[in-house]
């Protein structure tokens, strides 16, 4: 990606942001405004409706967790060892006792 390009897409991004309710916020406030009803419809990692579906109990509420039907947006879960943390000594480092 071009320095043009770059700034091709950070003008479509800034288009965007009337349509959101909201735009980078904390996974508090996610939970907050989803279980205030503000907001009844969120792009957030399935730990938000754990969340949420912790607190509905004996409640009318109902929250679910779905991916869109043209596919997630994306997903990573797992763990990984940079190169440079090995290279810089870091992973020598890390306790191995679990």
């Amino acid at each position: 990606m071009d320095e043009a390009e770059r700034i091709q897409c950070e003008d479509l991004l800034r288009k965007q942001i009337p349509l959101n309710r909201t735009l980078g916020a904390s996974f508090t406030e996610r939970v907050q405004a989803m279980a205030s009803g503000e907001l009844i419809i969120a792009a957030s990692d399935n730990g938000l409706v754990a969340e949420l579906a912790a607190h509905a109990e004996g409640t009318d509420f109902e929250f679910t967790w779905t991916t869109p039907k043209e596919g997630a947006i994306t997903w990573h879960c797992g763990l990984s060892i940079h190169p440079a943390a090995i290279e810089d000594g870091f992973y020598e480092q890390c306790p191995r006792d679990h």
